[in-house]
């Protein structure tokens, strides 16, 4: 709840640029090039250019150039709170999908661990 504020404008700056390349990868069948349209499109053209564009909204409506450079100087840090987020919201669904898989015994999950853990013995006998 103390982070939301900081999240909120982390996703209201970034979310465009951020999932610009999901339109694209929608159209490219070969799921080894969506990556590289992820990088190119994302971080080296959808980025800066939307910065450009913040920026100089900013700068047309405060009428003031340090504010838009301060918020220029923001919007990176904005990008890196709202996917280190992103990142911690995935893990704590998948936590407690886990868990509550785990608390109703569901037969898939049991024979998973089991999986791993033969796995993990049959590696550390191949390493020791």
């Amino acid at each position: 709840m103390l982070f939301s504020p900081f999240w909120l404008f982390g996703y209201l700056n970034n979310a465009l640029p951020f999932y610009a390349g999901n339109l694209i990868t929608r159209r490219v069948k070969d799921r080894m090039l969506h990556s590289s349209f992820h990088l190119g499109l994302g971080t080296l053209v959808t980025f800066p250019l939307w910065y450009l564009i913040l920026f100089s909204t900013v700068w047309i409506i405060s009428g003031t150039f340090w504010m838009a450079a301060a918020y220029l100087a923001v919007l990176p840090l904005s990008l890196l709170i709202f996917f280190r987020s992103k990142v911690l919201i995935i893990k704590l669904y998948n936590r407690t999908r886990r868990f509550w898989l785990k608390v109703r015994k569901n037969p898939l999950l049991a024979a998973s661990e089991k999986l791993r853990r033969e796995i993990v013995e049959v590696m550390d006998k191949l390493i020791f």
